[in-house]
């Protein structure tokens, strides 16, 4: 299970993150920089005097190469031009203090945006890797973490145009859910747009959060069925995968395959959980660009 980011103690939403330049993006290991944006803008009517940007790789789902990890390198453009390398995963110790010394006030309603790029080197796994931003308040004791956001990026050892892979679109966004009582559901197509039969087929669904685990996912995937639990567990590499093996196909040229899912969680389940789904397919072998989902649960009303 990958860990929430340790070193904060409180979460808020007065800064909101956004990424620019990794929609629909693949890097290639070794074979150079990836760039990519990140915004952060005050959403309040008070001053944020010193907010920290922090970036890093928060997790390797699908990896192709069992037992490796991205390695490389992750840079930010400071403003003189240059680039300064930041800690590439959030599992190096320091990486909640990387945006200290780039640390920038935000007027009520403002914007700070800052490049940065990600170089994999040629041992890096191919998979899919998630990137956190987070904007961290360095004033605070506790450092406080008042906003962030997730974006996915495809690793692959070789250009799209020689691969074939099977095509992902979401139908519906998850909705949001109850604790303890309705679940969040969401629904994807996974289709085959070559001209050759794909022989294994498959969504693939990994949680990420601090109490991902006690996330219970389900399937609909055929009419009368019913719904059908997914188990949930690490798979050694430090992921928290669902095992979607039963929804395992050949698709021939140009079919397609409707699949729902949804996903419940506990009493215990705090509201504003750190809780996301980033939800992809395979075939043969080969990993579509996933689509991260952050499903929300509110707590049930009392009648």
């Amino acid at each position: 299970m990958v860990p929430a980011p340790s070193g904060t103690v409180r979460q808020g939403g007065g800064v909101a993150l956004s990424f620019d330049g990794l929609t629909g993006t693949e890097a290639i290991v070794g074979a150079g920089p990836t760039t990519f944006s990140v915004t952060w803008r005050n959403t309040t009517q008070r001053l944020y005097d010193a907010v920290a940007p922090v970036v890093s790789v928060r997790t390797l789902t699908g990896a192709v190469r069992s037992g490796r990890s991205v390695r490389g390198r992750l840079q930010r453009e400071e403003e003189g031009g240059g680039w300064t390398d930041v800690p590439l995963t959030v599992g190096s110790g320091a990486y909640l203090a990387s945006g200290d010394a780039a640390a920038f006030a935000l007027a009520p309603g403002a914007a700070r945006t800052l490049r940065y790029r990600l170089d994999p080197s040629i041992d890096s796994a191919e998979g899919t890797l998630l990137i956190e931003a987070l904007a961290v308040l360095t004033s605070t004791p506790e450092r406080f973490e008042e906003g962030s956001a997730l974006a996915p990026l495809l690793l692959t050892s070789a250009p799209a145009a020689s691969r074939t892979a099977p095509e992902l679109r979401l139908n519906y966004a998850a909705g949001d859910g109850v604790i303890a009582g309705r679940p969040s559901s969401f629904a994807i197509t996974i289709s085959n747009p070559g001209a050759a039969p794909l022989a294994s087929v498959v969504p693939t669904l990994v949680l990420t959060g601090a109490d991902a685990a006690k996330a219970v996912v389900e399937t609909r995937y055929g009419a009368g069925v019913g719904v059908r639990r997914l188990p949930v567990a690490p798979n050694g590499n430090g992921q928290l995968v669902v095992d979607t093996s039963l929804l395992e196909r050949l698709m021939r040229p140009h079919d397609s395959k409707y699949v729902e899912f949804q996903v419940s969680v506990p009493e215990d389940w705090k509201p504003d959980a750190d809780f996301a789904v980033v939800v992809g397919a395979r075939g043969d072998g080969r990993d579509v660009a996933p689509i991260v989902i952050q499903p929300k649960f509110a707590a049930a009303v009392d009648s």
